[in-house]
């Protein structure tokens, strides 16, 4: 008689990487919420990426899944020239900066095997974000010129002022766009290091 799944098969931190399936759309999609990063983030990585996230810390690519057998190692990248002196020493001490996608990136890998599982890389993952701390959020804003640029409308044409964007979140007191409301609000954040 079947009793249904033993409790190690109901864990999903005891899934092994080579039941996980890769999740293609990660790079270089721009994140403006932190709930964004639920379905670009192999599970494993999740946890540690949206502690990255609150860090101010951008991550650019990630990678826990059954490819990563063929390499040994799972992933996180993170932009370098973004972050601050006191956490380019920290990512240096544990990862290897290289050049891609037009700016310094810095790639911390997390060996893995045939037994590796997903508990197993997901503390390894979030040991390694308790390691950053917390910096400035560096912000990325546009003009109200550089949006009717982007969007193929002539910049002096006044038909069309911020209202015209609803994809982008508007601050009228510093006359930009942001490319979200979550956004603005990390970037207005004070934080000492």
């Amino acid at each position: 008689m079947y009793e249904g799944p033993t409790d190690e098969e109901q864990n999903p931190l005891n899934k092994k990487l080579s039941e996980i399936e890769p999740i293609e759309e990660w790079r270089g999609t721009e994140i403006k919420n932190k709930e964004d990063l639920n379905g670009l983030i192999e599970a494993p990585l999740l946890t540690s990426c949206q502690e990255l996230y609150d860090k101010n810390i951008r991550t650019t690519g990630s990678s826990a899944n059954k490819k990563d057998l063929e390499n040994g190692f799972a992933y996180i990248n993170i932009n370098f020239d973004t972050l601050s002196e006191n956490n380019k020493q920290i990512g240096k001490s544990i990862g290897e900066v290289f050049f891609a996608d037009e700016s310094n990136q810095l790639q911390i890998k997390i060996p893995v095997n045939a037994e590796t599982t997903f508990g197993e890389i997901q503390n390894k993952a979030e040991e390694i974000a308790h390691q950053f701390v917390k910096q400035q959020y560096l912000v990325v804003t546009y003009t109200l010129e550089d949006v009717k640029n982007f969007s193929g409308i002539d910049p002096d044409d006044e038909s069309f002022g911020p209202e015209s964007f609803p994809e982008y979140y508007w601050s009228p007191k510093h006359k930009l766009f942001f490319i979200s409301e979550e956004q603005f609000l990390k970037a207005s954040e004070h934080v000492e290091e």
